[in-house]
């Protein structure tokens, strides 16, 4: 069992909105849509890396069924492309769907927060969309002694104040505040 902390919070928004958090290991997607309440989990759509699910698609394709259809994933590449993502983004808004997005792009190494994609400002200035700081607590340290069952609330999903930034706040500006916003759930 996952501690939820904030989802209260949750309450003062209308989706959809993007949810940010930081990116500890591969379950963390699905770890934060089951603390969600029912009414966000319905309609959200996950954001993953855009190789992983080109790989799949190829070799696996079980795995990218499963990943379609239980969590609603959409490629976001890392290298290029992710225009194309961007748009898919801005559709599933445009239908309801909230969006679940790892800016950091990759699963921490030290269990600190990494450095953000510069494209989350982009992507969050395009869609004016409210904006949900989410923490991981507790995961990484169950991944590092590599546990696959731990006592309930050993892990903790917190979900943040929401942020709606001004038409006229700057990609790189937005990108520095929401990796502040989460260095300082960190603490």
């Amino acid at each position: 069992r996952v501690r939820t902390i904030g989802v209260e919070r949750l309450a003062q928004v209308k989706s959809p909105v993007l949810f940010v958090s930081n990116h500890v290991t591969d379950v963390d997607g699905p770890l934060i849509i089951s603390a969600l309440p029912w009414r966000w989990r319905y309609r959200m759509a996950l954001a993953m890396a855009g190789e992983i699910l080109r790989e799949w698609r190829v070799k696996s394709k079980m795995k990218y069924a499963l990943g379609a259809a239980l969590f609603n994933v959409f490629p976001l590449p890392r290298q290029s492309g992710f225009r194309q993502s961007f748009a898919y983004a801005g559709e599933a808004m445009d239908r309801g769907f909230s969006i679940l997005i790892f800016p950091e792009g990759t699963e921490t190494k030290d269990g600190r927060i990494q450095p953000f994609k510069a494209g989350i400002g982009l992507l969050v200035s395009e869609l004016k969309v409210p904006v949900v700081p989410v923490m991981l607590r507790g995961l990484f340290e169950v991944k590092q002694r590599r546990r696959y069952f731990v006592k309930p609330g050993t892990v903790s999903v917190t979900f943040g104040e929401p942020i709606i930034f001004s038409n006229e706040a700057k990609a790189g500006e937005i990108t520095r505040q929401l990796e502040a916003k989460l260095r300082e759930m960190e603490r």
